[in-house]
C-alpha cells in the first residue's frame, strides 16, 4: 500500500490499515518497497492522479503487480489510463456509484451536471467537484430557507435528506454525509 505523503493519500493509507484486520506493509513510495514485495501482489495507490502517475512507471515490467487499486482523484486521468494499459495490469479505481434511477436534481439532469462538471477539468467528476456542488447547493438552498448562520445551516442540513445525483444522502450529527456508495470503475 502506497500513500502520497502530506497529502490525502497518507491519511486515506492510515485509516486503510486501521480498518484492516490484517496490516499491509505501507510506504510513501515505491523505491522503498523491494521488487518482490510488489510483483505478483495487489497494490494499493493512494493520493492524486500525479502521484499515481509517478509510481506506475517506476514500478517497471519486472516488478508488475497481480492488480492495481486506485483512490477517485485517477478516476478519468488520461496519463494514469495510459500507463495502465503499458503495465498489462489490471487498474481500478474507486468511484461514487450513482443510484439507478436517479435523474438528476431540480432543474438540471445527471448527464447535464456531469457533462459540466467534466468540461473544466477535462475529466469526469469526483470528490472536489462534488464537495463544492454540495457546499454551493446547500448554502443556496438554506439562505433561501431563511438561514442566516452556519448554526443554523447545520441544522437545516441534519433534518433531512437532500437529493443528489447520487441519490439521497443525509448528514449526521458530525457533519459527516451519509448514504454515499462506492464502486471499483476499471482503467485498463
Amino acid at each position: 500500500m502506497l500513500g502520497q505523503p502530506r497529502n490525502a493519500g497518507s491519511t486515506l493509507r492510515a485509516l486503510l490499515q486501521a480498518a484492516l484486520q490484517r496490516p499491509w506493509q505501507s510506504y510513501d513510495h515505491v523505491s522503498e518497497a523491494s521488487g518482490s514485495l510488489v510483483r505478483n501482489k495487489p497494490l494499493v495507490i493512494l493520493g492524486s492522479k500525479e502521484y499515481a502517475t509517478e509510481i506506475m512507471p517506476a514500478l517497471g515490467k519486472d516488478n508488475r503487480p497481480s492488480i492495481i487499486y486506485l483512490s477517485d482523484d485517477s478516476l478519468g486521468a488520461a496519463n494514469v489510463q495510459h500507463e495502465a494499459r503499458r503495465l498489462a495490469t489490471p487498474v481500478f479505481v474507486a468511484a461514487l456509484k450513482r443510484s439507478e434511477g436517479q435523474t438528476g436534481l431540480p432543474d438540471h439532469t445527471t448527464d447535464e451536471l456531469e457533462r459540466n462538471a467534466a468540461r473544466i477539468p477535462g475529466r469526469p467528476p469526483g470528490p472536489y467537484f462534488l464537495t463544492s456542488w454540495f457546499a454551493i447547493h446547500f448554502a443556496l438552498k438554506g439562505l433561501g430557507q431563511g438561514t442566516r448562520t452556519s448554526a443554523e445551516l447545520l441544522t437545516s442540513l441534519q433534518s433531512q435528506p437532500w437529493k443528489t445525483v447520487y441519490g439521497p444522502i443525509r448528514f449526521d450529527n458530525f457533519g459527516r454525509a451519509e448514504g454515499f456508495t462506492w464502486e471499483l470503475r476499471s482503467m485498463s
